[in-house]
């Protein structure tokens, strides 16, 4: 095989390779040695990461590869042929590295207390830092790398420090799986710090990292058991003051029903039952006073009845009055309940 006596970068242009070999092994000194921009050139010898070379055009003499001279004994001047492997490194970033979780993780939401599988998918940026620990601790012997195979070697890696990272994160936290979307940029840093460890033991740093998504199966049976109980807290939230105006209402019907000749005070003991002690005591004398036959002109007059609540008893105790007729009544009954 002819003697190499000019070397460069001849491997595919795409941006997404990090290591490229070079074909040959039989050099000699005075071989040029050229590196482009963001690359640097690693002499490897018998296994071992020797010279290093960053970008320009560079002469292989036994000044400036003093690490493969003194492992292969070469003399001084003249152009002795030598045998090592050259290899070229990418140092250039690689921003659009996906990841993803292949099996969702189970963990308890602190939340709603329900066990819910959690997956997550993002993307992450790369550069080697390190090229002689880099070669030897990944690339080794085999040749050509790129981005796409990095991530698959680190996958199970990936994996395991975010599936770890993140159920530590909503544990510790307290951040239920259903709102954690809101919390993105922080896990993201947090899950980050977790892996960039992990690559920087190989060479290599993690320039960003990012989770794009956090969520759970919608087939699964837990995860449909909590939509349900979010949609029915949801409901009762919305509902608010109109649904405790209605369970007051409709315990005054069935107490008109039961409780005909009852008095205000059967009627106030049962809207205590129905708001609570305070509420109802309250209520209560007003529906006695309504009861009674009591009107502004009998005593000092207060400011107007704004609580739907108060508007509904009080005209539910004109109606067992007999002060108004039904038809008066549910038409009033009706204006109340769509201003809520």
């Amino acid at each position: 095989m002819a003697l190499i006596d000019r070397v460069k970068y001849e491997g595919p242009e795409a941006n997404s390779v990090l290591v490229w070999k070079w074909p040959s092994e039989e050099l000699v000194l005075g071989t040029q040695l050229i590196v482009g921009p963001s690359q640097e050139a690693l002499l490897v010898k018998g296994g071992q990461a020797l010279d290093l070379f960053g970008p320009g055009t560079h002469t292989l003499a036994t000044e400036n590869i003093p690490l493969l001279r003194k492992l292969v004994n070469l003399p001084f001047g003249g152009k002795t042929p030598f045998t090592a492997e050259i290899y070229y490194i990418n140092r250039h970033a690689k921003l659009d590295m996906k990841w993803g979780t292949t099996d969702p993780l189970r963990v308890q939401d602190p939340t709603y207390h329900v066990i819910l599988p959690v997956r997550s998918f993002g993307q992450m940026g790369i550069r080697v830092t390190e090229s002689r620990s880099f070669i030897t601790q990944i690339v080794g012997t085999q040749g050509n790398w790129s981005s796409d195979r990095l991530g698959q070697y680190f996958d199970g890696l990936i994996m395991t420090k975010v599936k770890d990272t993140v159920a530590k994160y909503i544990v510790e936290r307290r951040v239920s799986v259903m709102e954690i979307g809101s919390k993105l940029d922080e896990l993201s840093r947090f899950v980050g710090d977790a892996v960039s460890e992990e690559f920087g033991r190989f060479g290599v740093e993690v320039v960003n990292f990012y989770i794009m998504s956090v969520n759970v199966p919608s087939d699964d049976p837990s995860v449909q058991r909590l939509q349900e109980i979010m949609v029915n807290r949801a409901e009762m939230e919305q509902l608010g003051q109109a649904y405790r105006v209605k369970r007051t209402f409709d315990t005054l019907d069935r107490l008109a029903e039961n409780n005909a000749s009852g008095g205000a005070a059967v009627l106030a003991e049962g809207l205590g039952l129905g708001l609570g002690v305070t509420a109802g005591a309250r209520v209560g004398d007003m529906v006695t006073d309504a009861l009674s036959g009591a009107t502004p002109e009998m005593g000092p007059r207060t400011a107007p009845v704004t609580d739907p609540t108060q508007r509904l008893v009080k005209l539910k105790s004109l109606l067992e009055a007999g002060l108004i007729s039904q038809a008066d009544y549910d038409e009033r009954k009706r204006k109340i309940l769509e201003e809520i």
